[in-house]
């Protein structure tokens, strides 16, 4: 049977629960910044308009979304081999156990339709100023989505860095949803077809660089301060070739920062490379998800 190509009510939905939850983060850094010591207020008013919205779909045969029956009992599944493979200390879709920060059944209206959700721990709710905020939501519906701040726009006191974003940090926050989002289907039935939407802010005057003290050669700043894109592809690829999904999914958003010379995202973007830049956490538990 041939299959059809994802509804524009599952696309519409994805971008809806993309911004609906890019929001609230927004307003929850805020919550935040109320109550803290005055010196952390500005870097967490900041997180809050510089961050990354990322989000995927699972779409079936017919084009329509993937019920998620029991989104708490597969997250608290997924987590585990999470931990295994993109995992750095903290996580992407991490439910946490302390009562008032583990994960919480909501419901909103997203596109005029009634929707529930889990919720991750909110962002007032956090014990630590860290170098980055979270929040992320897993819908009934079939759609997860996760917002990050910049965890490269984290300065010691007397840091000058300018502003810019790395590929190991950009490649991290995309494996991090393309693992969940495999791991997720693997766990549900019908799932023929994956619809990822990458949505990044605060990028106005940023560079690419390795970190804060080298940028890529040849590559300019930003001066867009939003890039946002949709990426469709079969469940047969994120399942039996996850580098290619990476690629597919993370040269876009490399690809914006115009570099020249002889930085070229389509040549450097190899799994040797992925792997190098993976290795630079310390971490043994950021790895490629292997192949079925």
């Amino acid at each position: 049977m041939r299959q059809s190509k994802p509804g524009e009510q599952a696309i519409g939905l994805l971008r809806a629960a993309l911004d609906d939850t890019a929001q609230d983060f927004t307003a929850q850094t805020r919550l935040l910044a109320e109550n803290v010591d005055p010196k952390y207020r500005d870097d967490i008013l900041r997180a809050g308009t510089n961050y990354s919205s990322l989000g995927y779909a699972l779409v079936g045969g017919d084009g329509t979304l993937i019920e998620i029956p029991n989104a708490r009992a597969l997250n608290e599944r997924v987590a585990i081999e999470m931990h295994r493979y993109a995992n750095y200390g903290w996580g992407s879709f991490l439910p946490l156990n302390v009562p008032e920060r583990a994960p919480q059944v909501r419901t909103s209206t997203l596109a005029g339709e009634e929707v529930t959700y889990l919720e991750g721990m909110r962002v007032e709710n956090t014990s630590l100023i860290s170098s980055a905020f979270d929040y992320w939501r897993i819908y009934e519906r079939g759609i997860c989505v996760s917002v990050e701040s910049y965890r490269d726009d984290w300065r010691r006191e007397g840091d000058a860095a300018p502003p810019h974003l790395t590929p190991m940090w950009i490649l991290i926050t995309i494996h991090s949803l393309l693992a969940h989002a495999r791991l997720a289907g693997q766990e549900l039935l019908g799932v023929t077809q994956v619809v990822i939407r990458m949505d990044w802010h605060g990028l106005k005057g940023r560079m690419l660089a390795w970190d804060h003290f080298r940028h890529v050669a040849g590559g300019g700043t930003l001066a867009d301060d939003h890039f946002a894109k949709n990426i469709v592809f079969d469940w047969a690829l994120l399942r039996d070739n996850y580098f290619e999904t990476l690629r597919r999914v993370a040269l876009p958003f490399l690809q914006v920062f115009g570099n020249a010379g002889w930085f070229n995202p389509d040549d450097w973007l190899t799994r040797e490379a992925v792997e190098r830049e993976f290795s630079r956490t310390g971490a043994n538990t950021v790895k490629l998800l292997e192949d079925d």
